[in-house]
């Protein structure tokens, strides 16, 4: 763990996720609640009226599933997603993902 920097590694890559998920919240009215803790994130679909989007959460699952990426929902009503990056992917790969989901929800908006 020291030797590789995983901690130091962890932190990178939540950075990348607290920022990307701020971005989405922004410019996707669905994204919200975006929440991580070093390379563990979620983030939630809610509705118009701040509801759960548990069709809008398949939906992204689906799309990005065309696009190589595996997404699976999660929580109590199914309309969050959960991220889990293992912590010794490179940036560019974690960067990759985080494209495919925002692809897809750019064509679900």
């Amino acid at each position: 763990i020291e030797e590789e920097n995983i901690l130091a590694r962890s932190e990178q890559m939540g950075n990348m996720l607290a920022e990307r998920f701020a971005v989405w919240e922004e410019r996707y009215p669905a994204v919200a609640h975006g929440r991580q803790l070093g390379a563990m994130a979620a983030f939630e679909l809610l509705d118009s009226d701040g509801k759960p989007d548990t069709q809008m959460t398949g939906a992204l699952c689906a799309k990005a599933r065309e696009k190589g990426l595996i997404l699976l929902s999660c929580g109590f009503y199914g309309n969050s997603i959960r991220i889990l990056v293992p912590l010794t992917v490179s940036s560019a790969v974690l960067e990759e993902g985080l494209s495919i989901i925002e692809e897809s929800l750019e064509a679900l908006s």
